[in-house]
Parts: C-alpha cells; sequence; structure tokens
C-alpha cells in the first residue's frame, strides 16, 4: 500500500535544506525524476519517485530571483 499521508513540515523543511538530493521519508538518496512539467506561471513541477520506498512526489520549482551572467550563451 502506498505512503500517502502528507509530509510534515519537518520533512519539508528538510527535503528543502538538502537540496533535494534524498528521500523526504525514508532519507534514502535511491531518487529518481519522473516527469517535468512546465507550466506558463506556476513554475516548474518534477514528479519524483525513491527507489528504496517507493514513495513519489512532486517538486516545485519557482523563479525567485534573476542575477546578470559573466557568460555569454548561444
Amino acid at each position: 500500500m502506498a505512503d500517502t499521508k502528507p509530509f510534515t513540515k519537518k520533512e519539508i523543511k528538510e527535503y528543502i535544506a538538502c537540496n533535494g538530493v534524498k528521500c523526504p521519508r525514508c532519507d534514502s538518496t535511491d531518487i529518481e525524476m519522473q516527469d517535468r512539467q512546465e507550466t506558463e506561471s506556476d513554475g516548474i513541477f518534477d514528479a519524483v519517485r525513491c527507489i528504496a520506498c517507493g514513495l513519489t512526489w512532486t517538486d516545485h520549482y519557482q523563479i525567485v530571483s534573476i542575477e546578470i551572467s559573466d557568460e555569454v550563451y548561444d
């Protein structure tokens, strides 16, 4: 049976603090991005799955700032 209980505030805070490199429920680093969904105004969403415990969740990304880059992109 899939784990469907909501993440606690502590789990969310720790997941963000580790830059999303481990499962917020079992702490395994064996996670993979499943699918990226881009939207126009709501940001970007990634479906993520933990190989170790089978938990799936969605990462939400938003642009919070911008800065000038010295790099030249073609």
